[in-house]
């Protein structure tokens, strides 16, 4: 079969690999939200306003999740990216996903204005962009700003 081109497979998200992603995901932000700092890591909300305010005792609850689009094709299914591409951050096949819709979050606590404690507050709206990866048979979603650096 010499000179003939070897045929390129690529994997497309099916309905029950979308839905698991749309539970990884608000698996994902639920535990975002039981943080207690401004800017949680690995999350795709946080309050510049908190931070700004140094304020404590922050608690993060959510108002609407963000709905996700998995793209049909997995990285690297294309024939002329590089192999390595193929893989997320942790090494697995992977789906770059981004949100359709917004969330919004609501953060809660108090900062000190002239020795005296306010209350405070601060909704965030935020979109979800990175991938939904397949690491030892189960859903990881890494949350990214931009999902080609890792």
């Amino acid at each position: 079969m010499e000179g003939e081109e070897t045929p390129v497979l690529s994997a497309h998200p099916s309905d029950a690999f979308r839905t698991e992603v749309d539970k990884q995901v608000k698996t994902l932000i639920d535990s975002c939200a039981k943080k207690s700092v401004a800017q949680p890591d690995g999350c795709p909300f946080g309050s510049s306003l908190a931070e700004s305010y140094d304020a404590t005792g922050l608690t993060w609850s959510i108002s609407s999740y963000p709905t996700v689009t998995v793209a049909d094709d997995s990285l690297g299914a294309d024939q002329y990216s590089n192999p390595e591409d193929a893989t997320g951050p942790n090494g697995g096949p992977a789906w770059l996903i981004s949100s359709n819709t917004s969330g919004e979050a609501l953060v809660t606590g108090t900062y000190d204005m002239f020795d005296e404690s306010e209350p405070f507050d601060d909704t965030v709206s935020f979109d979800l962009n990175g991938t939904a990866e397949i690491v030892d048979g189960k859903i990881v979603i890494t949350v990214s700003d931009n999902p080609w650096d890792w």
